[in-house]
């Protein structure tokens, strides 16, 4: 294994969408090309919005095709949330913590504790399956919002139907679209596939971070269980450094944690407030819709949020429970053997693990399995309220 096995899925569409903090090379050139690829993506995505924008306030105002109109403001949600969480990324310096599991990578690989090395490589297995599936989820829900616009597109005799109706995203242009259908699939296309990239690129480093974090704490629970052996075998015998020693990781990775927690706690509302109006818009659209292709569509979606927010949810859950289990790993352990001294460092670390620690959502609740119910349950209620305002 290299030292970017954790982080070898979110690397590559980081990287894609211009968002790798980090030289991909030596070449200046190179690394200047790409500055300039990364700027040229967020202009598009901020013209992209807004053109969306205009178009979604035109049909609200109309408010005469309630199918367009939600499909168009869902589209506007899913948009701006990826955008928005690009801003936040750059701002908040999220992919950074990438370097962190890429420093503590190698150390943990070569330890010669076989049961560390197990423990490590098996939740790398687990995180690469979950951003596997988070990838294919986001692929199909993406060739599947394309597929009817494209089938649309191949039945019609010519392009004058293009001219009240929509291609793929429903967006405002400067000019007349049916004139200029070429130059309007390929803008289209450009944006399914950044979608793709960029929504894979957010979930899968958020994914990453939180199961890194659940595996670091796992690693301590086995380390903490046989300090003893440990004492032995690296430090001639002495428990009290080898408890100091683990009380100091322990501490690291609480940091690590409150860092993750400072830098993503606002992305996190803003994927609970929008994940809701978003699992409700597209509910509707689902109801409303009266073709096959767009039923398929709809539910390829639905079945993104939804596993966007069980993953999100059930990763935060992980890190809370590792984080107390602390206590059931030094209790597991032969501490009640020990010099005063070394029992008082463990009553102190007790102590400290008894605090729930997490991701929270804002400056709210901490997020865990619960969360992913309560999004439900404020989606059901905007469901409830656009079923009624728009008689559906």
């Amino acid at each position: 294994m290299s030292d970017e096995e954790f982080i070898k899925i979110p690397k590559f569409f980081l990287s894609a969408c211009g968002l790798w903090p980090f030289k991909l090379t030596k070449n200046i050139a190179y690394s200047k090309l790409y500055k300039c690829y990364s700027r040229i993506l967020t202009i598009f995505y901020i013209c992209f919005i807004i053109s969306l924008g205009i178009n979604s306030c035109i049909l609200l105002i109309k408010h005469d095709q309630p199918t367009r109109m939600f499909g168009s403001v869902n589209v506007l949600i899913i948009v701006l949330e990826s955008c928005v969480k690009m801003l936040l990324f750059q701002i908040k310096n999220i992919p950074d913590m990438c370097q962190h599991i890429k420093e503590n990578e190698k150390g943990i690989l070569e330890t010669d504790d076989q049961e560390v090395t197990k423990c490590y490589r098996k939740e790398v297995i687990y995180c690469r399956r979950v951003n596997t599936v988070q990838l294919m989820v986001t692929a199909v829900s993406c060739a599947a919002f394309s597929l009817e616009s494209i089938l649309k597109l191949c039945a019609s005799e010519d392009m004058s139907e293009f001219k009240d109706q929509p291609f793929m995203h429903d967006i405002w242009y400067p000019f007349k679209r049916e004139k200029h259908m070429p130059l309007v699939v390929f803008i289209n296309m450009v944006v399914v596939v950044q979608g793709f990239f960029l929504n894979t690129a957010t979930q899968t480093t958020f994914i990453c971070l939180m199961i890194y974090a659940s595996t670091r704490f796992k690693i301590l629970h086995i380390r903490l269980r046989k300090f003893d052996v440990i004492a032995k075998k690296k430090h001639a015998g002495d428990v009290l450094f080898t408890v100091k020693e683990l009380i100091c990781e322990h501490q690291l990775l609480i940091g690590f944690v409150e860092s993750l927690n400072k830098r993503t706690n606002y992305v996190m509302l803003l994927e609970f407030i929008l994940n809701s109006v978003s699992l409700a818009s597209v509910t509707i659209q689902l109801v409303v819709t009266d073709t096959t292709s767009s039923m398929f569509s709809a539910t390829a979606i639905v079945t993104l949020i939804l596993l966007q927010i069980f993953i999100l949810a059930w990763s935060a859950n992980e890190i809370t429970l590792e984080g107390l289990n602390v206590a059931d790993a030094i209790s597991a352990s032969k501490w009640y053997e020990q010099i005063e001294e070394v029992n008082q460092l463990f009553r102190l670390m007790l102590l400290k693990a008894q605090k729930p620690i997490g991701i929270r959502v804002g400056p709210f609740f901490q997020m865990n399995t619960r969360t992913a119910l309560m999004t439900l349950k404020i989606a059901y209620s905007y469901l409830s309220l656009m079923m009624q305002k728009y008689e559906v």
